[in-house]
């Protein structure tokens, strides 16, 4: 039992200690000494200097050939065929016109429109301005009423002043009379009494006569000012509805406007898209090649009538082939970069054609396939090898790599590293694929750069020769 216990404290102790050296190990960030039996004998190992270069990585990519069928023309429009340029054998360009339909009666109604679309925007300016000449009226309307009311609220005023100018005179020649009828009676006693003369009674008397005739005046004039205050504000009542009517007829008229104007603004709409219409229709009396290529038949003959989707002729692609190739998730970015950049060029493996290919566009992806590139031959290829379907193997030229270094595939070792020759001994290097070079043996080049960019590699030599028991530091003789 004790020597168990021994065992196992031996044991514990032991653990301990290699996790304490794990850890300090850890954090000191320090690597373990490579240790090398220093009986080893050297490794003798072929070497090539490594230069770093301006390299044109290349990728073998498989796709399958797509054989192109005739492209067929058809009209979108009804009508006669008024010319035809083309016949059968003849070569056309992408775009040239071949076909050309009767196009009078589209004509005349492209006529028809302009001559309708004028005459309503006329009728729009013209009720615009009479809009605006009838909300000028309508402020001149209620200014014209204010002028208007404010000279009859001036007369009543001056009617107002008079009439109380004239109910004072009524009052001070009514004390005149008073007192002058009194004169009178006092007369009339005096010339009984014969006290007075006959001619000082009637002069009395006539004055008597005179205040009353005057006052009677003076009442009659009263009455006048009160007659034309009522004709007044009679008036001014008449003016403010005069005015009011004028100004809610105004308006009505000024409402309609809007309305007016948005039925024929929305007429030209109308108008404008069916002028669209025809000349959509007027361009497509023209049928032009969708391709380039050579004229496999002509359907229709001069004056003959069609309709729509009626085929007219059908034109052979120049470029009968495309090469569909799937894109590894790895080549994705930089294939899509040398799209928009026009470098990504291409050309067949394992086959005696030798014509090179352009990247043409990048297919959308689909939920369950890999993103697809099409390529198209830089010139017209007629062969009997290739057809629909064919399986076949890509060599794609990528965008320029600058800075990176050109290895034989035998020197690559597992975990993506290489071994270099550093003071007589093996260096290990975790290197980044960027891609293949093919030369003109058809050997095989990798094409890489270091994982880390700290390590310096320039101008080391690069053990080019793979040994299976190769490990870091193990003495190198280098023999080539």
């Amino acid at each position: 039992m004790k020597r168990n216990g021994i065992r196992q404290l031996v044991i514990n102790t032991g653990i301990v200690v290699i996790v304490l050296g794990l850890g300090y190990m850890l954090f000191t960030r320090q690597p373990l000494p490579v240790v090398v039996n220093p009986t080893i004998q050297a490794k003798r190992a072929e070497t090539m200097p490594l230069v770093a270069g301006d390299y044109v990585p290349q990728a073998a990519l498989y796709g399958r050939v797509d054989v192109h069928t005739p492209s067929n023309i058809h009209t979108k429009i009804q009508g006669e065929v008024k010319n035809i340029y083309i016949k059968q054998g003849d070569r056309v360009k992408h775009g040239q016109v071949l076909l050309v339909l009767d196009d009078d009666e589209l004509q005349r109604r492209a006529l028809h429109i302009q001559a309708e679309k004028k005459a309503k925007q006329e009728d729009i300016n013209t009720i615009k301005v009479r809009h605006e000449h009838e909300l000028e009226r309508l402020k001149k309307l209620k200014d014209q009423e204010a002028i208007q009311l404010e000279a009859i609220e001036s007369a009543i005023r001056v009617e107002h002043i008079q009439h109380q100018s004239l109910i004072k005179d009524i009052e001070h020649n009514t004390q005149i009379l008073t007192l002058e009828e009194k004169q009178l009676k006092r007369m009339e006693n005096l010339v009984t009494k014969q006290a007075v003369s006959d001619v000082e009674y009637e002069k009395v008397k006539q004055s008597v006569f005179n205040q009353k005739s005057r006052i009677e005046s003076l009442q009659a004039q009263l009455e006048g000012h009160d007659d034309r205050l009522t004709k007044l504000n009679q008036d001014k009542k008449q003016v403010s509805m005069n005015t009011e009517l004028a100004i809610n007829q105004l308006k009505q008229s000024i409402q309609t406007y809007p309305h007016q104007l948005a039925i024929l603004e929305q007429a030209l709409v109308t108008l404008d898209l069916n002028r669209q219409d025809v000349e959509e229709d007027i361009k497509d009396t023209r049928l032009t090649s969708t391709v380039t290529g050579k004229v496999a038949e002509v359907m229709v003959t001069q004056g003959s009538f069609v309709r729509p989707h009626d085929v007219m002729a059908a034109i052979l692609p120049e470029q009968a082939y495309e090469i569909k190739a799937q894109i590894p998730s790895s080549y994705y970015q930089e294939i899509e970069e040398g799209l928009k950049q026009g470098v990504i060029t291409a050309e067949l493996m394992d086959t005696d054609l030798t014509q090179t290919m352009t990247l043409a566009r990048l297919l959308p992806q689909s939920a369950d396939s890999m993103r697809q590139a099409v390529f198209v031959f830089d010139q017209t290829v007629e062969s009997s090898t290739l057809f629909s379907g064919l399986p076949v193997l890509l060599r794609v030229n990528l965008p320029k790599q600058n800075n990176i270094y050109r290895i034989p595939m035998t020197a690559l070792y597992p975990g993506n590293r290489v071994f270099v020759v550093d003071d007589q001994k093996a260096e290990a290097v975790t290197i980044q694929k960027i891609g293949y070079q093919w030369d003109s043996q058809n050997q095989t080049w990798l094409l890489v750069k270091p994982m880390n960019e700290t390590s310096i590699i320039e101008g080391k030599h690069l053990i080019t020769q793979y040994m299976p028991d190769m490990i870091p530091g193990m003495p190198i003789e280098v023999i080539s």
